[in-house]
């Protein structure tokens, strides 16, 4: 692995030198120093560091400054130097977007734990921003496809949009779209189920993971084989969801019409690995199912007879 490129900004000329000789004693190559915010700006600008440790108190422009216009333009972890009684402008700092603190006069002990500890935490600091902004996206494009729905008569072509973005935004392998009918449950679409199972597909509903969901309109879910039926019994998901370790399911419920259940469901999906989908995932899935349900209540509007085919399609119909 190449060696991290680090810039270094501090107005002192002594602290630059010295902190040079102890980075590349640790291995890190320093492609630049600046002694102040303003030519901490220019260099980051023309170096692309991986790092920048940058002193906080520096003439014609500060480093809470020269960090804000940085990160502005292009984001990159930032370590801030500082004193023991610099409380002011420790807060300042945390509030420019800080990933690490090292109190001067640095030790060379202290150098690489705080770098690679502000690469960890800027490497998931981005990630979860870029989640974040992949689940905008997923609920930003099943609301057009609300909008679509009201003038296309292809429903199963919208769904199957749709549920591709599920697929996206939740990082798993398979989803399906269950319908309830005469408390009997099957799969009314699906991407990555077997074909032939998800056709065959159609259980009593209280005796399948999913009957909570639907039934109680809250997320129901299951991991490995811990998972107990409404008997106290262990129950594993049906053929043709036995390969999965864990599925996470959320209601699909028409709370316009709720009273004359005009349609009942749940959106699932699931993966191999034996992991319990956490809380914001599954808060994830409620709110795509959520723009599904309003995509439902369009059609059934604005294409009553391509949804009634769609809606009674399916096993028993």
């Amino acid at each position: 692995m190449s060696a991290r490129r680090v810039l270094l900004v501090d107005d002192e000329e002594m602290v630059r030198l010295s902190l040079r000789d102890m980075l590349e004693l640790a291995g890190y190559e320093v492609v630049g120093d600046a002694a102040n915010g303003e030519e901490a700006v220019g260099l980051a600008k023309a170096v692309r560091p991986d790092i920048i440790l940058m002193d906080i108190n520096m003439p014609r422009k500060d480093g809470v400054q020269a960090a804000q216009e940085i990160m502005a333009s292009f984001p990159l972890p930032i370590v801030f130097l500082t004193a023991y009684s610099d409380s002011r402008n420790v807060s300042r700092a945390s509030a420019a977007g800080a990933f690490g603190y090292l109190v001067k006069p640095c030790r060379q002990a202290d150098l690489a734990p705080a770098i690679e500890t502000a690469l960890a935490r800027f490497r998931e600091a981005r990630a979860q921003q870029q989640d974040a902004e992949h689940v905008r996206w997923a609920l930003e494009t099943i609301r057009r496809l609300s909008r679509e729905i009201t003038t296309n008569p292809d429903i199963d072509g919208v769904v199957g949009l749709a549920l591709r973005c599920v697929l996206s935004a939740m990082k798993v392998p398979a989803v399906a779209l269950f319908l309830a009918r005469r408390d009997h449950l099957f799969i009314r679409a699906h991407l990555g189920v077997d074909d032939a199972g998800a056709s065959a597909f159609c259980v009593p509903l209280g005796e399948t993971l999913f009957w909570r969901a639907i039934v109680t309109g809250q997320p129901a879910a299951f991991t490995g084989s811990d998972e107990k039926s409404h008997r106290g019994t262990p129950v594993a998901l049906p053929p043709p969801f036995g390969w999965a370790g864990s599925a996470v399911a959320a209601p699909l419920h028409d709370t316009e019409a709720r009273g004359q259940a005009d349609f009942r469901g749940c959106l699932a999906v699931f993966r191999p690995e034996e992991v319990a989908f956490p809380a914001a995932q599954i808060s994830i899935l409620q709110a795509l199912a959520s723009e599904l349900v309003v995509a439902f209540q369009m059609a059934k509007t604005r294409q009553a007879l391509a949804w009634r085919l769609w809606q009674n399609a399916g096993p028993n119909a």
